[in-house]
């Protein structure tokens, strides 16, 4: 099965390093996406770009943020399943920003800066790591940030549209 893995607002294709040998040892064919994350339209458009790479029946992962974009892009119908890990799983015309607005803030939101049009970054410290990514090397870390990129605020307040998850199987 080829298996498309999206990562969420604050990742990059590298949030997946740990995962991908253990599905290419199962003899999975796995495509990364580098989402714009200059709006969730943008996003959905890049990961189904991806899409023509594959060559069978399609799994989408999507890894928080990310869970909103497969939500979009499983309604193409090579896609047979989608996986929600940690992820946003939203219905017809639900915002992530809607779903998050409905809890207190997230313990880690405390390292996340917004700029004047809403649009954010993470700001890496030593307390950002520990809470983040304990168990990263610094290696790791350095491979985090120098990927580090802004996400502008149309990912989180773009409505989705027919959630794909009402017609696939789907496990979160």
């Amino acid at each position: 099965m080829d298996i498309v893995l999206v990562h969420g607002a604050g990742g990059r294709p590298t949030t997946w390093s740990a995962v991908q040998p253990l599905l290419a040892a199962r003899g999975h064919r796995l495509f990364t996406v580098t989402n714009p994350m200059t709006s969730l339209a943008d996003d959905i458009a890049e990961t189904a770009a991806a899409l023509a790479g594959t060559s069978g029946p399609v799994l989408l992962a999507g890894h928080s943020y990310g869970g909103a974009v497969i939500t979009g892009v499983g309604r193409d119908p090579r896609v047979k399943g989608l996986v929600y890990v940690a992820a946003f799983g939203p219905d017809e015309g639900e915002t992530v920003n809607g779903i998050v607005e409905r809890y207190e803030p997230a313990e880690i939101s405390k390292y996340m800066r917004r700029g004047p049009n809403g649009e954010w970054k993470s700001q890496a410290s030593p307390e950002f790591w520990a809470e983040i990514g304990p168990d990263l090397s610094a290696g790791q870390r350095a491979v985090v940030e120098a990927e580090g990129r802004q996400a502008d605020n149309l990912i989180f307040t773009q409505a989705t549209g027919v959630p794909a998850w009402r017609s696939l199987p789907s496990w979160y």
